[in-house]
């Protein structure tokens, strides 16, 4: 009797331990995720991204009683970055906005994905939202959400991306208005 107990104990154990290593490896995973992210909730008055051309061109003559914006970046050491796109600024932007945008396209949209990054006057549409790129610089890019049947323009999405040799890190912030 003792043998079987022992022998059932040790296939447990032997059997747990691959387990406790998959959620040790996803925890740390999700934690270091959570390190790199940061969140602003409600984005100051004085922010770029209130006198940059996209929202005066946009939003401008509007009087908000309150604007709900957040802002959230992630920080990525150029290790993990492909070389080829560490070779200038403008070279991991495109990387990142293209990605952004097929993110856009493919989940929120259902569209297929483009090969390149997105150009000031392109479109994603469903049958309600209408997202517009209307801004794109070498480091990034300005959407504007418009509803369909309203034709009302409330939202504005600014994609910023950095590359900070000294520092060893590559930055993503976006900014939702």
């Amino acid at each position: 009797m003792g043998f079987i107990r022992k022998f059932f104990i040790a296939i447990g154990i032997i059997a747990a331990i691959p387990i406790l290593l998959a959620v040790f490896l996803v925890a740390r995973t999700q934690y270091r995720l959570v390190k790199s992210t940061h969140t602003i909730n409600n984005i100051p008055p004085h922010d770029p991204v209130f006198s940059s051309p996209a929202y005066q061109q946009h939003f401008g003559n509007r009087t908000w009683a309150n604007i709900d914006s957040f802002a959230c970046g992630i920080v990525l050491p150029l290790a993990v970055v492909r070389p080829e796109l560490l070779e200038s600024d403008s070279a991991f932007a495109a990387e990142v906005l293209k990605i952004m945008w097929n993110s856009r396209m493919n989940t929120q949209f259902n569209g297929p994905p483009s090969p390149q990054p997105p150009a000031v006057g392109d479109v994603s549409a469903s049958d309600s939202i209408r997202a517009e790129a209307v801004e794109v610089s070498p480091t990034s890019m300005a959407v504007t959400i418009t509803t369909i049947s309203t034709g009302f323009t409330g939202g504005l999405e600014v994609i910023e991306t950095i590359i900070n040799r000294q520092n060893s890190v590559a930055g993503v912030r976006v900014k939702y208005i």
